[in-house]
């Protein structure tokens, strides 16, 4: 999965990487730019910030762009050259050379793969694109036979140096499982994985891009013309976690306000904590992304928010969507500090976006003991994760969730907390507000037929538990 931005009209370069920096969140262990400038297709890319890029001092007239964050093949940069595994990837076709930037994962990448290494499922949807594009006289027809062989999930935005002028195609998976929206600034469109991208620039939303809904934009003579197709239609499944924890906070994701949804998540645990009747002296959030939770959670319980728990200013990594377990381990130990007087001699209930290995939730219980706390409620206003993801979170084995075979109790013992609270997944589709969502996660409901055949797969023992799954999936 990744942070993914398009722009069709005018824009200077720089603000092409100030938009990508709005998408760190979303990915940060590299970043890549294509354009198509003069009808020659360029491409930047580097395992840097966007902001850190080194981009001409120009305004180009469409341009893509992407950050990582890695889900198939490599995971650290440095074991493979960049030109491998980053976004954008480009391709040959008899209309003109083809880039594309997508968000998402490629479930079936092994099968489609036919037996060629590919260190990023990106680079396989770009050569199968370039293939339907040569098949194919229009571009409705190549992007549905695409959809038909792709199983997973996918926000795709592709650029050809089509002549005279260039060619812009964005597109959905049918189950809508990763945000992407459309704006307009002035005459020129933005595409971007969430709102805050366009808003943040100055633009108007226009909507999200439906569920398997092509965009194909144009310049015909001096007129742009944009031209909708609805390729595919099945019931949508959202990916509730880009709700609970991955979204920015400004983002409306799907209709969705994040920061409302937050909020709502927020409401539903102080109910739970009010009707347990739990003593507590402060409410105190996991930063950043439980923050909102716990500020509704505190005033609707009549507690005070207390920050006990502060990010490193100097910090600035996301330690989920690090790339291996050390890094993770590493960046724990210098990610939070701890306030003393707000923890010594007091009853905490501390709350987190969610509980997935247990590896943060278990250091930060370790620190507030270390410091003094009488009590730790722990709370999760997202219910107990316990299967992998295999649509774009880097969740991929069942073992890594500490919650897949603990009852309650158990993981009270393990986490050494009075009490474990967890969202109900009931109050998690009210507060989103909607029932059209992906939670395979938390279910074992796959959405689509490979997820549902990995899973088949792993219970009959034929392929191995503790390696991806996803890349054991072959025909």
């Amino acid at each position: 999965m990744c942070g993914v931005i398009g722009v069709y009209g005018q824009i200077k370069m720089q603000d092409v990487g100030k938009m990508l920096g709005y998408l760190t969140h979303r990915g940060q262990d590299a970043s890549g730019i294509a354009w198509i400038e003069k009808n020659e297709l360029s491409i930047i890319k580097d395992n840097v910030y966007p902001s850190k890029l080194t981009l001409p001092e120009r305004i180009v007239p469409v341009v893509i762009g992407s950050t990582r964050y890695p889900t198939f093949g490599v995971r650290i940069s440095s074991e493979a050259p960049i030109e491998r595994f980053a976004q954008p990837f480009s391709f040959p076709t008899s209309k003109g050379e083809v880039a594309t930037v997508h968000n998402g994962q490629l479930v079936n990448l092994m099968e489609l793969a036919e037996g060629e290494e590919y260190l990023s499922d990106s680079e396989l949807i770009c050569r199968l694109l370039s293939e339907k594009l040569n098949e194919n006289e229009n571009y409705p027809d190549a992007i549905n036979e695409l959809m038909d062989l792709m199983d997973g999930s996918y926000s795709e935005i592709c650029i050809i140096n089509t002549l005279p002028h260039p060619t812009m195609l964005v597109f959905r998976d049918p189950l809508g499982i990763r945000p992407l929206i459309m704006g307009k600034v002035n005459e020129t469109y933005l595409f971007a994985s969430e709102s805050i991208v366009i808003e943040q620039m100055g633009g108007e939303i226009i909507r999200d891009i439906n569920p398997g809904e092509l965009i194909v934009i144009q310049k015909i003579e001096d007129e742009v013309i944009l031209k909708e197709y609805q390729l595919q239609e099945q019931p949508a499944k959202h990916c509730m976690f880009e709700y609970v924890y991955f979204a920015s906070p400004s983002s409306t994701i799907d209709e969705r306000s994040v920061y409302d949804v937050r909020t709502k998540l927020g409401e539903r645990l102080a109910a739970e904590i009010l009707k347990r009747g739990i003593d507590i002296d402060y409410v105190v959030p996991v930063p950043d992304s439980s923050r909102i939770a716990a500020q509704k959670t505190a005033e609707l319980v009549d507690k005070p928010f207390r920050e006990a728990i502060l990010k490193n200013r100097y910090y600035t990594s996301r330690t989920f969507i690090l790339n291996s377990s050390s890094e993770r381990k590493k960046a724990l130990e210098s990610k939070y500090i701890y306030v003393s007087s707000l923890i010594k001699g007091k009853k905490l209930l501390v709350i987190d976006d969610s509980i997935v290995r247990g590896k943060t939730s278990q250091k930060i219980i370790d620190k507030l003991r270390s410091f003094g706390a009488e009590k730790i409620i722990f709370a999760s206003t997202c219910p107990p994760l316990i299967r992998p993801c295999y649509y774009g979170i880097d969740m991929a084995l069942d073992s890594q969730f500490i919650a897949r075979n603990k009852s309650l109790n158990e993981l009270q013992e393990v986490l050494e907390v009075e009490l474990i609270i967890y969202q109900g997944i009931g109050d998690l589709f009210e507060a989103i507000n909607r029932r059209d969502l992906c939670t395979a996660c938390i279910t074992g409901e796959y959405p689509t037929n490979a997820g549902k055949r990995i899973r088949k797969l792993l219970n009959e023992g034929k392929i191995d538990p503790e390696k991806p799954h996803y890349e054991q999936l072959t025909s």
